[in-house]
């Protein structure tokens, strides 16, 4: 729903399959970076059933950056945020305005 979104939208973006292509553990830090600077909450909205909700963010990230399935969000990310493309596409469109 967000690719098709940001197509309608006319906006010009790069697409990466993060289950083609995983984010590194580095990658995955400026993500949750961008994630917070945005609604202040990362690891709350990345959460899955595979993972232990009391985890902290550094082994939720860990986890992340070795089984990418567990992200299952598409996330759209600027120079300075970033937002999760689901449940809600729209959300993470306001970050182009």
């Amino acid at each position: 729903a967000l690719k098709k979104a940001l197509d309608s939208s006319g906006a010009d973006f790069a697409e990466r399959r993060y289950l083609e292509e995983p984010l590194t553990l580095s990658e995955l830090e400026v993500l949750s970076a961008r994630l917070k600077a945005s609604d202040g909450s990362f690891t709350s909205r990345i959460l899955c059933r595979d993972l232990d909700v009391g985890q902290g963010d550094d082994e939720i990230l860990e986890a992340v950056a070795l089984d990418p399935k567990l992200m299952q969000r598409p996330v759209l990310v600027t120079n300075s945020k970033a937002a999760f493309g689901r449940p809600k596409p729209e959300d993470a469109l306001r970050l182009l305005s």
